[in-house]
């Protein structure tokens, strides 16, 4: 799916989903029912997709785009 001009992709990859957001792959853990993105501090989301949109909201925030 497209959000924000940035390709998100969730597939299963041994087993397990893999996110990835403009082909690069998020190292993602579940705890509790909550997934979140190793290495970076975001809020608890209660799917990748809705974790890989956070990320890219923040990064366009830090760019100064709309």
């Amino acid at each position: 799916m497209l959000y924000r001009g940035k390709k998100i992709v969730v597939e299963e990859r041994g087993g397990r989903p893999q996110l990835s957001i403009d082909g690069k792959p998020i190292t993602t853990v579940n705890t509790n029912g909550a997934y979140r993105a190793a290495g970076f501090v975001f809020s608890p989301s209660d799917t990748q997709v809705e974790l890989a949109k956070k990320m890219i909201d923040y990064q366009i925030a830090l760019e100064g785009r709309p």
